[in-house]
């Protein structure tokens, strides 16, 4: 169920208080349509607040002084009121004690009103406790126990699996999180370490909790990581980092190896002859450049570049997807076209297998266009080849369904005469060596190791 408006004829909601009022009057109008259906239903809203801009209803700032401090406190209270509309519609609509309610913030609070994360420190934007630790209410009369306090490591990642047993609905066993009211009846925590990352391929800020909870590590863009103890030191204001050298050097290395592994974008592979022609499938926005980062890595050998007389110049596809973007070997170069964007680079030696790199990162912010740029690289063996860098592109065409062919133009066309590996694509640009961060390891060499052993 969605409590946004459906018609264009409605007027656009104000971004205000008043939105959130807006907002819950629907969610609970949805409510009472669906109470006599005797059918499940999802309803999932965000109320905008205590979100800024803090603007909250006039009969709540009525109450408090006006201040920052005063406006965000009525906002919190405006907060408390809809969730209590939500839970009398559902109390009045007999639909109490068959309902599952999460209550749930999505970051820590920004500090600028008040230090509304206290007593952690730590900030919305930051991966320590005042940033990522959250409120989080569980209703469910008769499932959850009344007026627990579970002390326990839960994340977001629980929400997914706890609402789908709840509708007694299949879980994948592939996903991290696990189910809460499970862990309320085993007194258990997450039971694995849990990371968090925000990074534009150059500068990263990443977090990292050890899986009993009791030790944070976390580095916001610049300067040193910081390790907490959050065992002699619940608030995570001390940094305990020099005396515990293993266990910052074991954090950090698990977490290098969930940043990598989180990097590979699955695909479907299927293989079509002993040269390496192949289609991939799936994962089709991380498969296609033009958003974000994106490395697309193949071993490549090709034939002899020997031409007959009056032979129409060489054309071999290495990577092609229809109207997004294309790898080709034209004539003694490397061709590298994407988004209206052109690399070129010498061809590879032939008769011999090497890894061929393209990376990119774009960005496109509605916000603020002037910050849109395109950077774009290709590396033969792991030295920069061919580089491209500009502001304002164009966005990509909205057609990313369309496979990616390996050794060919999916038609038959230019086909690869040599031999090409299983490619590597991955969800973020890599660097050369020595612009690298040593501390999130997003070198070519660091993240996509020996492509040409496949071969």
């Amino acid at each position: 169920l969605n409590p946004w408006p459906q018609s264009q004829n409605e007027p656009p909601l104000k971004y205000k208080g008043d939105l959130s009022e807006i907002l819950v009057s629907r969610a609970v109008s949805l409510i009472d349509s669906k109470s006599q259906s005797g059918q499940p239903w999802f309803l999932n809203f965000w109320t905008y607040a205590p979100h800024a801009p803090v603007q909250p209803m006039k009969e709540f700032a009525s109450k408090y002084a006006d201040s920052p401090q005063g406006r965000y406190r009525a906002l919190l209270e405006q907060v408390d009121h809809s969730v209590g509309r939500i839970v009398e519609s559902l109390e009045r609509n007999g639909l109490a004690e068959s309902t599952l309610l999460i209550v749930a913030s999505d970051n820590g609070g920004t500090n600028n009103e008040m230090d509304s994360n206290a007593p952690y420190f730590g900030k919305k934007g930051t991966f320590q406790e005042g940033g990522v630790r959250t409120p989080l209410l569980v209703r469910w009369p008769g499932k959850f126990p009344a007026g627990l306090v579970f002390d326990k490591t839960v994340s977001n990642l629980d929400y997914f699996p706890t609402i789908a047993n709840a509708a007694d609905a299949a879980v994948p066993g592939t996903l991290d999180g696990r189910d809460l009211l499970a862990a309320v009846e085993s007194d258990s925590g997450f039971g694995k370490p849990l990371f968090w990352e925000a990074s534009n391929s150059e500068v990263s800020n990443w977090g990292a909790l050890s899986e009993d909870g009791r030790w944070r590590m976390s580095q916001y863009f610049v300067g040193e990581p910081v390790l907490n103890d959050l065992l002699s030191s619940p608030h995570g204001d001390r940094d305990v980092m020099a005396g515990h050298d293993e266990v910052a050097r074991e954090l950090h290395e698990r977490y290098i190896d969930w940043r990598h592994g989180r990097r590979i974008v699955p695909v479907e592979y299927s293989r079509e002859n002993a040269g390496g022609q192949a289609t991939l499938s799936g994962s089709s926005l991380q498969r296609s450049p033009g958003f974000g980062g994106y490395t697309f890595a193949i071993g490549v050998t090709p034939n002899s570049t020997d031409q007959e007389s009056g032979e129409e110049a060489r054309r071999e596809v290495i990577a092609s997807q229809k109207n997004q973007w294309s790898m080709v070997l034209e004539g003694e170069n490397i061709v590298v076209k994407v988004n209206g964007l052109r690399l070129e680079a010498p061809a590879p030696v032939p008769g011999r297998c090497s890894s061929l790199v393209f990376t990119s990162h774009f960005v496109f912010s509605p916000l603020y266009p002037k910050l849109n740029r395109a950077q774009l690289q290709l590396f033969t063996n792991g030295e920069l080849a061919a580089s491209e860098q500009i502001t304002h592109p164009e966005i990509p065409v909205d057609d990313l369904l369309a496979p990616t062919y390996i050794g060919s133009a999916g038609n038959g066309q230019y086909p690869f005469r040599g031999v090409l590996s299983r490619p590597v694509i991955y969800n973020e640009r890599v660097l050369a060596e020595g612009e690298h961060s040593p501390v999130i390891k997003n070198s070519v060499s660091d993240v996509l190791g020996e492509l040409c052993p496949q071969v």
